[in-house]
């Protein structure tokens, strides 16, 4: 299973810091990252090198070919994915319109939970809780 993770505003801001609460989250957590971004595909090793400074694991990078807008991108490519595809993360409202059109559950990344404080682990049987 995935997580599709958009990249400006959700992994690095506008100004090139980090969302440290998102990355944190992304690398704890253990389905596969696919990030996709409207950024055009000319861009794509400047990302891919950002999302190497900023720590991100990821396996697969998503990044829009052609003049469209962001959420009609990641609406197809959420189309393509949605059968693997378990959560969402993006800080446009419309882009999870969208994944949520899809079927996708979605998330702010403000909204994800703090890492630090989730792993906290209660065992019963065989479930695991996080609080």
């Amino acid at each position: 299973m995935a997580i599709i993770v958009d990249f400006t505003g959700t992994i690095v801001n506008k100004d090139g810091s980090f969302v440290n609460k998102t990355i944190s989250y992304i690398n704890a957590v253990p389905d596969e990252i696919y990030v996709v971004t409207g950024r055009h595909v000319s861009n794509k090793f400047d990302v891919i090198r950002e999302l190497q400074n900023a720590g991100v694991k990821f396996e697969r990078l998503y990044m829009n070919p052609n003049e469209y807008g962001d959420e009609d991108f990641k609406y197809s490519v959420g189309r393509d994915l949605r059968s693997v595809i378990t959560l969402a993360i993006d800080n446009s409202v419309n882009a999870r319109d969208k994944y949520m059109d899809l079927g996708i559950p979605t998330v702010d990344p403000e909204d994800l939970p703090d890492v630090r404080e989730m792993w906290t682990l209660q065992h019963s049987k065989s479930r695991v809780y996080f609080n």
